[in-house]
């Protein structure tokens, strides 16, 4: 924590962007980069800046804090070896199926045989390491991954989830992204995951007017699995090559412009009835 700390601080001065700083550790090293990537905040440690992707080589199993580990959370690339004697692959498994289940993008890796597998000389294909594929996907999560805006044009991003309307999402492209580089048809949206409303919904449009066309998708409210009171949602995706990505955005989570229309139409089936009720039970002689 010090050390991040630090260098944040120093970003000025040493010419590093402080919200493209990644963080690896092996073995027990991976201890510091779950904790650092998914715990702080959850424990009252609120001064260590975010840290954008953790990769590690072992070291970062249990079954502790898991939930701690949501949405919005940083990627994560992980080596293991399979048959490891120190720190059995089994020990990962719940640490993987919590990212797995909030879709934070990962990329897990297993290495044969024992402890003796390293980065830089296991090829996952031919002529590309472990540590190629790494450096890979910290490229892409740190300086290619798109930036989301929900309901473009709005500053506030208001969404009521119990409307049946629908809330447009727009994947911004840029010079470091294509959008159509995007696999449309695995988009998703909100907790629940929600799929695209509409199956030829997805439509470019330069939403911010930078000269970038960017990809517009739209997701009904009700399917979102948004409450009230959230304050962000996120959009998880994958590009043609099979790149798993997860974007967030801030929303205002309330019961938008319900206003006295909504409670009427809660209130009429009982009105109606009373209404029927006093007409039934009517007097002759007040007819």
């Amino acid at each position: 924590m010090t050390a991040h700390r630090w260098l944040v601080a120093n970003a000025a001065s040493l010419h590093l962007d402080p919200t493209r700083i990644a963080v690896g550790g092996n073995s027990a090293g991976g201890l510091p980069v779950r904790v650092l990537s998914y715990h702080l905040d959850d424990h009252g440690i609120e001064d260590v800046p975010s840290i954008a992707a953790g990769v590690s080589y072992t070291g970062v199993g249990g079954d502790y804090w898991l939930e701690d580990i949501e949405p919005g959370d940083p990627p994560h690339f992980m080596l293991w070896n399979e048959d490891d004697p120190s720190h059995p692959f089994e020990g990962a498994r719940p640490f993987i199926a919590r990212l797995e289940s909030e879709r934070i993008p990962l990329e897990c890796i297993h290495g044969p045989g024992g402890n003796v597998v390293k980065f830089h000389d296991f090829e996952v294909a031919p002529g590309v390491t472990v540590l190629d594929r790494a450096v890979e996907f910290l490229y892409f999560h740190l300086f290619v991954a798109p930036d989301i805006d929900i309901k473009p044009g709005s500053d506030r991003n208001p969404i009521n989830p119990m409307s049946r309307g629908v809330i447009p999402v727009a994947i911004l492209g840029s010079d470091t992204f294509d959008v159509a580089e995007v696999d449309a048809t695995t988009l998703t949206f909100g907790p629940d995951g929600a799929a695209a409303a509409h199956n030829a919904g997805f439509h470019h449009e330069d939403v911010n007017d930078d000269g970038f066309s960017d990809l517009v998708s739209h997701y009904r409210a009700e399917e979102t699995g948004i409450a009230l009171g959230d304050d962000g949602a996120c959009l998880n995706g994958e590009t043609l090559d099979g790149t798993a990505f997860q974007e967030c955005g801030r929303i205002t989570a309330v019961p938008n412009g319900c206003g006295l229309g909504f409670e009427l139409v809660l209130l009429l089936p009982a009105l109606t009835l009373l209404t029927r009720r006093n007409q039934r039970y009517k007097s002759p002689a007040s007819s």
